[in-house]
């Protein structure tokens, strides 16, 4: 399984030359690290050796079956922040909101700006959508905190566990402001 752990967690430990894995295995290993760090969003490969194994074995299209689409949608300034970091994810699992009438900003080439703006008058009019590993929509602490990184900036739409995780954050940062819902 490809693993990662915070470098606080590291120790140095002595290499046992019986446990080494061939070279062939460990070529295979080093191609399925790629693949993993190519598809997620963050240094999380999740904790499950078949659920690493099923996204990297299969096929462009039966790795779609693999994939949880997230999707939110932005202020402008938070849009204008997410669109211009196309690296940060797939860009073949990435849709970014169409420009609204008037709209005249910068956009990367290569953006795949596909997907229809919400009205004009809504607070967040641009969607954009993520295809991410599952583990990363269930576990994945980076993930959450690049998204609570921009406060209201975004609402998050779908997976519905995803946006009510998001409300709840906010629900306990307002209460430990001594904020009430009354």
């Amino acid at each position: 399984m490809i693993r990662t752990e915070r470098l606080d967690r590291l120790a140095l430990r002595r290499s046992e030359s019986r446990n080494r894995r061939s070279d062939a295995v460990h070529q295979q290993a080093v191609e399925r690290a790629k693949q993993l760090l190519h598809l997620r969003a963050g240094i999380y490969c999740g904790d499950d050796l078949s659920e690493q194994l099923a996204l990297t074995s299969a096929s462009a299209k039966a790795q779609a079956q693999h994939l949880v689409t997230l999707r939110f949608s932005c202020e402008a300034w938070a849009f204008a922040f997410i669109r211009e970091g196309v690296q940060r994810f797939p860009m073949e699992h990435t849709r970014f909101s169409k420009p609204l009438p008037g709209d005249n900003w910068w956009r990367h080439p290569k953006a795949p700006h596909v997907l229809e703006p919400n009205p004009a008058a809504d607070s967040h009019p641009y969607p954009v959508e993520l295809d991410l590993p599952a583990w990363t929509v269930r576990r994945d602490v980076d993930m959450r905190n690049w998204l609570l990184g921009f406060v209201g900036g975004i609402r998050i739409e779908a997976p519905e566990t995803m946006r009510d995780e998001h409300q709840a954050k906010a629900r306990a940062i307002l209460d430990a402001y001594g904020h009430s819902e009354e």
